[in-house]
């Protein structure tokens, strides 16, 4: 399809968006209009327009540009091929008069009718296409036959309704949809859209739970959960239906003196659809309103007076938050890994199981602390590029600068290919008012270009300033802290450890972890099963304790045993790696003798950290094993 837009078409484009930038600028765009009204209503101002119809199987069609304009959307028109193209923040659209195929984002997309063009010139397109395309919620009114197109997020804390009158609610990702709980709000909703809590002012509500079913689930195996999980309560309720194999069904009820539950699983498709149901248990008209909610849900999504839930986009998430004046999207199978109360501190990660290295995160410091975005990238980049295994991470000379569509910035990129693992990521700093974000994305297997779907996220960024007197300071914790200290174990040795590792304990067994992840060092005290010290015997239960762990799952031993000096201590040494998912730890393990005690110390680091810096920091650590 061309693109052209003619000078004239592009004057009509500038003109009509003077007359609608009061509604674009909005937080919220509202359009309220009858089928066959001249006059829509766009947040309380009437606009004369085409009147919108109805064709074939009950599809309205309302006029295109004035409604997409209201939310901000510039439109052009090519009158040779009768083209009409949409842009949007992330959203390039193109549709043809008379075909029913749309192009969004360079993928084809069906409406439910095609394009028309009136006798006066005006583009009609499917109204569902607007309530999909741009995120708005569409309600309908039997009493006045009034159509409402809401455009504004749902947001935790907001009654359902959100001020339209729409008979439903649901979820278009997730496929469900039941009657609208209008006396109770959204409470939570996680970002992945898998749970959503609707309750009173008190804590009676329910809960829309959405897991997608592995190959290992079963409907009878879940029964048996549900109804074992109710045991402490007496059950009223335990009925299931799989007469359809494809939307099979299970129903409880149970109660005791202080809670009334109720839960209903559907099983279809994809996805297991679990609602459940908590209570005071004399909540009776509370119990009656919400059963009768719920008996409306269904796992299908027609988009008829629904209001929706999801923040799904073009096959991408878009993530809001008001307090940090911040947006971006990113792709439909990341959840949210981060606490969502730190909004300054954002984590997203793949939710494939064949996909566990995949994230997008984003710190937001202020500028006081770590300087420009400039200076912050260097710091970071010199960090990692002294700290990374050379062997298996290749990474940029340098700090590169870059111009993105809403900043510019400064980035650089590394990639990691081992046996286990192969991922890219990018680390990209840019500065907005008085702070500073760092965005990480990482792709798992980048063997095709991944650089077009890192470029889709950072382009999707939007940050506004940020006010330093209500935000206050962000610091970076970053987990480096200077200096060491002395653990005395209760055995009688001592260790000197870093600032940057944490200590837990439980008993013999000290552990000792890098800020970070990417070191440890463990030490435990044991019996000795050694008759004298000399080093045969020594290198003998080295060997079999060497033996002992090569049958672990996922270990593969790197070297034999071998007898050093550390200080002026005799020990066994050996080395060996173990294998998780896509994580490999490379250890050293190493045994001292003082009586009848033996003492094994074993230092792991990550392979993608194995480097000269790394293995010097666990060699200090090592050589300062003293007996007292």
């Amino acid at each position: 399809m061309k693109r052209i837009i003619s000078i004239l078409t592009l004057i009509a484009v500038l003109a009509s968006c003077i007359s609608v930038i009061t509604f674009a600028d909005s937080d919220k765009v509202e359009i309220s209009f009858c089928v066959g009204d001249e006059t829509l209503t766009i947040n309380g101002n009437g606009v004369k327009v085409e009147k919108p119809y109805v064709v074939g199987a009950g599809v309205t069609l309302v006029p295109l540009r004035v409604i997409t304009e209201a939310f901000g959307a510039v439109v052009g028109w090519e009158g040779t091929t009768k083209t009409v193209t949409l842009n949007y923040p992330n959203v390039e659209i193109i549709l043809q008069i008379g075909n029913p195929i749309a192009e969004v984002n360079k993928k084809a997309q069906t409406l439910l009718a095609a394009p028309e063009l009136t006798p006066n010139g005006i583009t009609m397109v499917p109204l569902r296409f607007i309530s999909e395309t741009f995120g708005a919620i569409v309600g309908y009114d039997e009493a006045t036959a009034r159509i409402t197109v809401t455009k504004g997020a749902v947001e935790t804390g907001a009654t359902v309704q959100g001020g339209i009158e729409a008979k439903k609610v649901g979820d278009s990702f997730y496929q469900w949809t039941m009657d609208n709980p209008s006396e109770m709000t959204v409470s939570e909703r996680d970002f992945d859209g898998t749970y959503t809590e609707f309750t009173y002012d008190t804590d009676d509500g329910f809960c829309v739970i959405i897991e997608k079913k592995d190959e290992d689930y079963s409907f009878d195996r879940k029964f048996k959960e549900i109804k074992e999980s109710l045991s402490n309560m007496t059950l009223i309720q335990a009925d299931k239906d799989t007469f359809d194999e494809n939307r099979e069904t299970m129903h409880f009820k149970a109660k005791n003196t202080d809670r009334y539950m109720e839960i209903i699983l559907i099983e279809g498709g994809l996805y297991c659809y679990e609602i459940l149901v908590s209570t005071n248990a004399d909540s009776t008209e509370r119990i009656k309103y919400i059963g009768d909610i719920i008996a409306t849900f269904t796992n299908a999504y027609d988009g008829v007076d629904v209001h929706d839930l999801s923040n799904v986009i073009n096959d991408m998430r878009e993530y809001k938050s008001e307090n940090m004046k911040l947006s971006f999207r990113i792709p439909v199978n990341y959840y949210q890994f981060s606490d969502p109360s730190v909004e300054n501190e954002l984590m997203f990660k793949s939710s494939d199981e064949k996909d566990t290295e995949s994230y997008f995160v984003m710190d937001i410091y202020s500028a006081s602390q770590v300087g420009t975005a400039e200076e912050l990238a260097k710091k970071d980049f010199g960090l990692n590029a002294e700290r990374i295994n050379k062997k298996i991470v290749t990474i940029n000379e340098h700090v590169n600068k870059r111009g993105y569509k809403n900043f510019d910035a400064f980035e650089y990129t590394y990639e990691v290919k081992s046996e286990v693992v192969h991922r890219k990521v990018r680390d990209v700093f840019f500065q907005v008012g008085e702070y500073v974000y760092n965005v990480a994305i990482c792709v798992k297997d980048p063997k095709i270009n991944t650089d077009p779907i890192m470029d889709e996220i950072i382009n999707s960024i939007q940050a506004e300033p940020l006010n330093p007197e209500k935000t206050g300071v962000l610091m970076r914790n970053d987990g480096e802290y200077e200096g060491t200290f002395t653990y005395k174990g209760d055995e009688g040795y001592t260790l000197t450890v870093p600032n940057s590792y944490d200590e837990q304990k439980v008993g013999s067994l000290v552990l000792f972890s890098r800020n970070g992840g990417t070191a440890a060092v463990s030490l435990i005290v044991v019996d000795s099963p050694l008759e004298s010290r000399f080093d045969q015997e020594l290198r003998a239960y080295a060997k079999s304790l060497r033996a002992s762990v090569a049958k672990k799952e996922g270990v593969d031993i790197t070297s034999d045993v071998a007898i050093r000096t550390i200080g002026n201590l005799r020990c066994a040494e050996f080395r060996y790696s173990t294998v998780k998912d896509t994580n490999c730890v490379n250890t050293r393990a190493v045994i001292f003798q003082k009586g009848s005690k033996l003492y094994v110390c074993e230092l792991g680091v990550h392979e993608v950290y194995d480097s000269e810096f790394m293995n010097k920091e666990l060699d200090d650590i090592l050589t300062s094993f003293k007996f007292e």
